[in-house]
């Protein structure tokens, strides 16, 4: 309906977080369930010509203990969630810049360093891209347009 009447192209959905199963999913194996909807939400995008994201939170056990911020996730992280990766056309993993103190990733930094690892691209390269967030604008920029920022709010707090 969101299509049809307001001509919306994107879809994001934190899948994982809304998916509900139905009685008889209720006896499937859950990765079986989430393979299914993946189809779905794929079929619904190419149905309504719509960019369909399908977000997803990685978790990295074993890595939660140290200071320093983990490796970049790849493609691998996500096969415990049913078939998401291969009905995929990208995927893009966003993670911290690895090997940097947590400390880096608090309020009182204004601009983090960030890696957007693009693992799978059907029709495209793959490789990893260095990003800047200025998490309290929800601003992603080029690490070059982060480092200016940053240089710039620095200047501003001297002042």
């Amino acid at each position: 309906a969101m299509v049809a009447k307001y001509g919306v192209r994107i879809f994001a959905l934190d899948f994982l977080q809304q998916l509900s199963r139905s009685r008889d999913e209720y006896r499937e194996d859950f990765r079986m369930v989430i393979s299914e909807w993946s189809k779905k939400l794929k079929g619904f995008g190419k149905r309504f010509n719509t960019l369909t994201m399908i977000l997803s939170q990685l978790g990295r056990y074993g890595e939660k203990a140290s200071d320093n911020t983990p490796s970049v996730p790849n493609k691998e992280a996500l096969k415990e969630s049913g078939d998401i990766e291969n009905n995929a056309d990208i995927i893009i993993l966003l993670a911290q810049e690895p090997g940097q103190p947590k400390t880096l990733f608090t309020w009182e930094n204004p601009v983090w360093n960030m890696v957007a690892n693009i693992d799978k691209h059907r029709n495209g390269p793959t490789g990893m891209i260095d990003l800047c967030v200025y998490p309290s604008r929800g601003r992603w920029m080029s690490r070059v347009i982060g480092s200016d920022l940053r240089e710039e709010i620095e200047e501003r707090k001297k002042k």
